[in-house]
């Protein structure tokens, strides 16, 4: 499925920064101009921006163009802020990468063979609810009752496997450690350290003139808008939407050990 991308590339190599930057823009623009990209780029080399720009269209409809400002849901780069908010509570003692599923949830299933650490690295098993659900909603009670339904598919620790659900159950821990909302925590954490403030949640109810459309399909001749999704959608596996700008913002803040220590950035 072909939707808006936006992506953060960093340049660590010598050479001259100029014919570099020419040359990518010429790569991207040919991307663009075949409709194969949409949406924005960012190059940086050592603490400057050596390039940034925007491509094709941020809404057809409307014939607006994107521009650096622009709006896009990250989906799972939203993991990795919910494994920065994990690692910043082990820092404050708060959760242990080998505290067990079955702390939070005493009835799950093997849940006391699961820990924090297998959810983070995907191999605690438990199925992957994108995989296919019939859940009725997206409540925290019903998404417990649906994986608890599932025999796992390997034994925790013994496998890998992509699991959404996995870090869905992560934010629900969050919350439950911190006592607010898994959204809040992660402002708490990061957006307002990092003075992200083009970012947030809930996509699909933003109402702003910046605000990114996706394209099931994105050729010449045909823009057909990707289906959006109700809030929380994804949740802590892929709910964040953010600008190429905040990005750099997170990175920076990453590498310069400010979210989480040195060890834990590199153990995560």
């Amino acid at each position: 499925m072909k939707k808006l991308v936006l992506f953060l590339l960093t340049l660590g190599s010598t050479g001259n920064i100029n014919a570099q930057s020419k040359q990518l823009d010429e790569l991207v623009s040919a991307h663009a101009k075949l409709n194969r990209f949409n949406g924005t780029v960012l190059v940086s080399r050592g603490n400057a921006i050596v390039y940034e720009k925007a491509f094709g269209i941020k809404n057809a409809a409307k014939g607006t163009n994107n521009d650096i400002n622009t709006l896009f849901r990250i989906y799972s780069v939203t993991k990795t802020f919910t494994a920065t908010v994990i690692f910043k509570l082990i820092e404050e003692k708060k959760l242990s990468l080998d505290d067990r599923l079955s702390k939070f949830y005493p009835s799950f299933p093997k849940g006391d063979s699961i820990t924090i650490q297998h959810l983070l690295m995907h191999k605690s098993g438990i199925y992957n609810y994108t995989k296919g659900n019939d859940m009725k909603d997206q409540s925290e009670a019903t998404f417990i009752r649906f994986l608890s339904a599932k025999p796992l598919e390997f034994p925790p620790g013994k496998g890998w496997d992509y699991s959404n659900s996995g870090y869905w159950l992560l934010g629900y821990i969050i919350q439950k450690v911190t006592g607010i909302a898994y959204e809040e925590a992660v402002k708490r954490y990061i957006f307002q350290p990092c003075k992200m403030h083009h970012s947030g949640f809930d996509f699909k109810t933003l109402k702003d003139k910046n605000k990114s459309t996706g394209y099931e399909v994105f050729t010449a001749s045909t823009k057909k808008e990707a289906q959006d999704i109700d809030p929380p959608g994804p949740y802590a596996a892929g709910a964040i939407y953010s600008t190429v700008d905040d990005l750099y913002r997170y990175y920076k803040a990453q590498q310069a050990f400010k979210l989480i220590s040195r060890q834990s950035l590199y153990q995560a």
